[in-house]
């Protein structure tokens, strides 16, 4: 069923309407008071809290906890940040949930919240759906049954994470490496520099001066043909720029050019695969994922199984294959040894290791992963049907389909936010 408040990716809306407002926190949190003492009646509840660099971030960041504690609820305020540290900090603190107060690559007009379980998993849809009805329940809830607890701020909320990303090289291990950081103004300005600097790299720093309204403004992810340019520029040997919550990543090569997401899942994945580290051989990706990343890693002994979109869905799909390694083209990648979200720094850092292994740059490592020619566009659409009832349209699918055969794909599905249908198609010629 859809969900009245959550999305593909938590919830998120502009700053100051009806989704995205303090007397809206109140009531989220709230929710989320309920839910905990639903599922943990007794005993003491234990909730985490991340938040990116958005002015907003820190207001609701103080409502959510003002409202949980009266619950009984233990509350660890990690301050800013990325996302899958607070992955990384639920499960490693062995908590009963968490929330990471973002809006991803969206600039400061936008925030939104992001809900993880014990595991450090995004929250399931069936539990958004139990999170919701507790929202909308205005009953009101007899409190004299619980200690209040009071929230405090976890010191080392940064380094502890930085600890465990750079733990797959040692110290040291970049000494020579110069290197274009940008971190939009976001939730990496800390760790990501900090990671790189316990790895011994030189550093040219962008997107670092955040100051509560200019995160992914010109900077980051979001802006890589700015970032192509600057690249070219600083004399550095890789690009890494993020987006605003740091799940994400996106590469530019020593010639200054952007390396597409699925070459970098293909680099990734075909380094794991040949050093026997590839779990089953399996690698998953999404619908949206070039055929060309499934013919490289084919071609190289491996699998590639799809997942729906959103990183979510793709985790689901990896412990459904029992697969360790899977990622979207946007550049979301999950390490499960690691973590159980997207991960810009370790994706990055995985990079680094693979050029230094294979001795190979970026640029010619990218040429093991071919992508197919492909075209994707927004059909605008009166009524939602079923697919199989938009006969015109199924037939026109399977003759193209008939006619690329093993050479190519379609892929067709609904958007989730706007009325149209989005029609991918890829083959060996454009």
């Amino acid at each position: 069923m859809k969900l009245k408040y959550f999305g593909t990716d938590g919830i998120r809306g502009l700053v100051g309407g009806p989704m995205m407002n303090p007397e809206f926190i109140k009531k989220f949190a709230t929710g989320l008071a309920r839910y905990l003492r639903v599922r943990h009646p007794k005993g003491e509840v234990h909730l985490v809290i991340g938040r990116d660099t958005r002015q907003t971030s820190e207001e609701y960041e103080k409502i959510i906890a003002s409202v949980v504690c009266p619950y009984g609820i233990n509350v660890d305020i990690l301050g800013v940040v990325p996302t899958p540290a607070v992955s990384f900090w639920v499960d490693e603190m062995e908590a009963d949930n968490a929330v990471m107060i973002t809006a991803s690559h969206n600039d400061a007009s936008y925030n939104g919240i992001k809900v993880f379980n014990a595991f450090g998993e995004k929250q399931l849809e069936d539990k958004e759906e139990m999170l919701e009805a507790l929202m909308d329940d205005e009953t009101p809830v007899d409190l004299g049954g619980y200690k209040a607890c009071e929230y405090v701020y976890l010191p080392d909320g940064v380094e502890g994470y930085v600890e465990n990303v750079t733990k797959v090289m040692s110290r040291n291990a970049l000494k020579g490496w110069k290197i274009l950081l940008d971190c939009a103004n976001g939730a990496t300005y800390q760790t990501s520099r900090m990671a790189f600097e316990y790895l011994g790299a030189e550093l040219v720093l962008r997107g670092i001066e955040p100051n509560g309204l200019n995160i992914n403004e010109g900077v980051g992810s979001e802006y890589p043909q700015e970032f192509a340019k600057v690249f070219k520029e600083s004399g550095a040997r890789i690009g890494i720029a993020h987006d605003g919550d740091g799940d994400r990543v996106i590469l530019c090569d020593e010639n200054g050019e952007i390396v597409p997401g699925d070459q970098i899942l293909g680099i990734i994945a075909l380094h794991a695969l040949a050093k026997g580290q590839l779990n089953k051989k399996i690698f998953v990706a999404t619908y949206y994922s070039n055929k060309g990343l499934d013919m490289a890693i084919e071609k190289a002994g491996g699998t590639v199984v799809r997942s729906n979109v959103g990183d979510r869905n793709l985790f689901q799909k990896m412990e459904e294959v029992k697969a360790n390694l899977g990622g979207e083209s946007s550049g979301h990648i999950i390490f499960a040894e690691y973590s159980k979200t997207g991960d810009g720094l370790l994706a990055a850092i995985k990079i680094i290791e693979t050029m230094i292994d294979t001795g190979r740059t970026l640029a010619d490592l990218r040429t093991d992963i071919p992508l197919l020619p492909q075209e994707l566009v927004n059909l605008k659409i009166q009524e939602r049907k079923p697919m199989a009832e938009m006969v015109l349209l199924d037939e026109a699918v399977k003759r193209v389909e008939e006619f690329l055969g093993e050479e190519g794909r379609v892929f067709v599905r609904f958007s989730g936010t706007e009325p149209k249908i989005r029609l991918l198609v890829e083959g060996p010629e454009k």
